[in-house]
């Protein structure tokens, strides 16, 4: 990738992962003080309304996907017009799609009572609760459709900053909800308004960073929206939107009538924890590149150069998500019981499924930042489809025998189902590559991460108590992954390659710096 790439994605990645320590820190806070003065079971009806939100998210069909995969080339051409085009059907599309989110939400608001299993609340709190976080959802589809200008055009870190400020503010005054007031629906209220600010903002700023969007004067016709192919692309990503929905947006639904709310809240936690670091990862740290790569495979013309820039991205990847399930693996359950308490455990073979599922995510997205700079949907629907049905299906059968467990399993038999379809996209038309050389590698990656998780359990388990076992977890966390990924990768081209690459950044640093 080019200097300007680099630099752009780097200093992206260096402000989104600052803000996001921050946040996380506060986000913990928030979530003890919530267990400590609140009724946990506010926690799982919380988790249950975003599941059920992130389900009406359907309705969006994927056209922002679709239209900021125009926008990247838009941008590469630096057409002022067609940008301006895009942004205007951006918004016309986010207000329909707010409407009909409503219009969803308000009917599934009459069949609450058959999703919630034995819940103690009274049923018009829980309502209450519900229409104002179905409000918050709505009025976030008026104004978020900005983002994605600042984001194609890898200035991410300007929107990072507003949510980092915004985010600081509401997160005090939620802590202010809880510990002073002990009053859910206010702690509800406050949440509101954090994507209300910091969309307001962002919006204001779009117009000043991009104020061709307000000079040149918009006529979208049905003949250009033809001609961006939208229609078609939005039949073919409508599958992947529901697959993915039903993927993604069940497990809290399901725990729910099958488990009970009061699972939902336990489930919560681990997913809290989870959820914070791939949004550090995949979010903060990864997402940047993501501009990067849909410019660099519409201006890069060298396959052998896009191949090893694909593998050595890719290798970054394991190498976090190794980190990731070892970090998982050994404190998921020290680091819950010290920060909210024993009751709040569940069992260890979930910890480790659930840290298996957050290691083939990580390791895996790489896949996924190629494949959105693609379109044709159509290539991997029917691997979406099958997605959903082995997530629910499982998902629903096991859950009967074995709980969360099951669960677990559905979602990671629907994962495999995904990744396989992104493969197929991503080597046979975009790269050009043999999926069987991935598969084979990745496998590899995986026998070395059980390998490392296991030394790494048996120390855990056999080698001190308290304080000890703590340092000992600490050490193993720092020592394992790290010299066993340099044994196995210290000759592989790509870690040759990363290495090159770092040390010439190195350098590029210090003669700016003698500049």
């Amino acid at each position: 990738m080019g200097t300007s790439r680099t630099e752009k994605a780097l200093r992206n990645s260096a402000i989104s992962i600052i803000a996001h320590f921050i946040i996380l820190v506060l986000g913990f806070i928030n979530r003890k003080a919530f267990v400590s003065f609140l009724n946990i079971e506010y926690l799982g009806y919380d988790n249950l309304f975003a599941n059920i939100f992130n389900l009406l998210d359907v309705t969006e069909l994927g056209i922002g996907g679709i239209i900021a995969f125009h926008i990247y080339k838009a941008l590469a051409n630096d057409n002022h017009e067609e940008i301006s085009k895009l942004m205007y059907l951006y918004k016309c599309v986010y207000n329909i799609v707010a409407v009909v989110v409503l219009f969803l939400g308000i009917i599934i608001f009459f069949f609450l009572p058959y999703i919630i299993k034995d819940g103690d609340l009274n049923w018009s709190f829980v309502h209450k609760i519900y229409l104002i976080q179905l409000s918050g959802v709505v009025i976030g589809y008026l104004l978020s459709y900005v983002r994605t200008l600042f984001n194609s055009d890898q200035m991410e870190y300007k929107t990072v900053i507003i949510d980092l400020i915004s985010s600081l503010l509401i997160q005090i005054l939620q802590l202010i909800a809880i510990i002073y007031f002990r009053n859910y629906l206010l702690y509800v209220i406050i949440r509101l308004f954090k994507d209300i600010i910091a969309n307001i903002i962002i919006y204001i700023w779009t117009y000043k960073y991009y104020p061709y969007l307000k000079k040149i004067k918009i006529h979208v016709t049905k003949d250009y929206i033809q001609k961006l192919s939208l229609v078609k692309d939005v039949k073919n990503l409508l599958v992947h939107r529901l697959a993915y929905a039903v993927y993604g947006g069940t497990d809290n639904i399901v725990i729910s009538v099958i488990c009970g709310i009061k699972n939902v809240a336990l489930y919560a936690n681990y997913y809290m924890i989870v959820n914070q670091v791939n949004s550090l990862v995949l979010y903060k740290f990864l997402n940047p590149i993501r501009a990067s790569i849909g410019n660099y495979v519409y201006t890069e013309k060298d396959f052998s150069k896009q191949h090893k820039t694909f593998y050595l991205l890719d290798t970054v990847c394991v190498w976090i998500a190794s980190y990731a399930m070892a970090g998982y693996v050994l404190f998921f359950q020290p680091v819950i019981r010290i920060w909210l308490g024993s009751e709040f455990l569940l069992s260890y073979t979930f910890v480790l499924l659930f840290s298996f599922t957050s290691y083939l995510g990580i390791s895996c997205e790489m896949l996924w930042k190629y494949r959105c700079t693609f379109g044709h949907y159509e290539k991997d629907r029917v691997y979406m489809i099958i997605s959903a049905i082995l997530n629910l299906t499982i998902s629903v059968v096991l859950a009967k025998r074995w709980g969360l467990i099951g669960i677990q399993i559905g979602t990671i038999f629907g994962l495999c189902a995904i990744f396989y379809g992104r493969l197929k996209v991503v080597f046979e038309d975009l790269l050009l590559l043999s999926k069987k050389q991935y598969i084979i590698k990745h496998f590899c990656y995986f026998i070395l991460e059980v390998i490392e998780c296991s030394i790494m359990i048996f120390g855990a388990v056999f080698i001190g108590k308290g304080i000890v076992n703590i340092i000992v977890r600490i050490f193993l966390f720092i020592t394992i992954p790290t010299l066993m990924n340099f044994l196995y990768f210290r000759k592989t081209d790509e870690f040759l390659s990363i290495k090159e690459y770092f040390f010439n950044l190195i350098s590029k640093v210090r003669r700016k710096r003698v500049k």
